[in-house]
């Protein structure tokens, strides 16, 4: 097995390892302290951590990119239904501008809490790795 693929969180060696290779519990407690920001006790557990949290820095990474995205989609669905030519639709449009408005920032926030603690939760498995290298 390759851990070089594994630490990247890459498919399919990290997902095989993930599935096969730990219990559901074991599961539960990389994704447990990668939320709270610290990396798990277990030594054994460091390279999947490394790779769930690689895992999930790219699938946020990908949620803040498209936030903005959706928001101009929505715009400028709002200017083709609204300002150039009148529709029923506009009122929906305008609708889900207000709601995208409201929900966005709230989303990007959460988002934004979530990829510090990941990068707290690198700097603390690597740390231990460290530590763990030094005695």
């Amino acid at each position: 097995m390759e851990w070089k693929a594994i630490a990247e969180g890459r498919d399919p060696e990290w997902r095989i390892l993930w599935e096969e290779g730990y219990d559901k519990n074991s599961r539960r407690l990389v994704e447990e302290t990668v939320r709270e920001g610290r990396g798990p006790e277990d030594p054994q557990l460091s390279a999947i951590s490394l790779g769930y949290i690689a895992r999930e820095r790219r699938r946020l990474r990908f949620a803040l990119a498209l936030a903005p995205v959706l928001i101009a989609l929505n715009i400028g669905w709002i200017y083709f239904m609204c300002v150039d030519g009148y529709s029923a639709q506009c009122w929906f449009w305008l609708g889900l501008l207000v709601v995208w408005i409201v929900a966005v920032p709230i989303r990007v926030v959460q988002l934004w809490r979530r990829w510090n603690s990941a990068e707290r939760a690198v700097s603390a498995v690597l740390s231990r790795a460290q530590q763990g290298f030094d005695h």
